[in-house]
């Protein structure tokens, strides 16, 4: 993995191409695919079948790469990774997360 290009400008709204999400975030287009083949980062395609990325993909899949890179797989990234990327989400993730304790102790 090289370093990200954090100086990388983006303009807002603008759809990113996987050559160039995969050189700002300094990952490989192989493992772009694989990111979106395991269900960790999605893509729009274009009418000719190209992938097109929303600007904030940069910052994802360089955090999917701390995450690996801090030992976790894939399937131990999926269900974790929208908590950390959506405030929303890590509310309700939490709190089924409790549930799931309370079923398992009997509270």
């Amino acid at each position: 993995m090289s370093q990200p290009h954090v100086d990388v400008k983006i303009p807002p709204g603008q759809m990113l191409s996987i050559g160039r999400l995969a050189s700002a975030s300094g990952v490989s287009t192989r493992s772009l695919r694989y990111y979106e083949e395991q269900g960790l980062i999605g893509a729009q395609r274009t009418d000719s079948g190209h992938r097109r990325f929303e600007p904030e993909a940069v910052d994802r899949v360089v955090l999917i790469q701390r995450l690996f890179s801090a030992g976790l797989s894939s399937k131990e990234i999926e269900p974790v990774l929208p908590c950390m990327v959506d405030e929303s989400a890590r509310t309700s993730l939490l709190v089924d997360g409790l549930f799931r304790i309370q079923g398992v102790v009997g509270v």
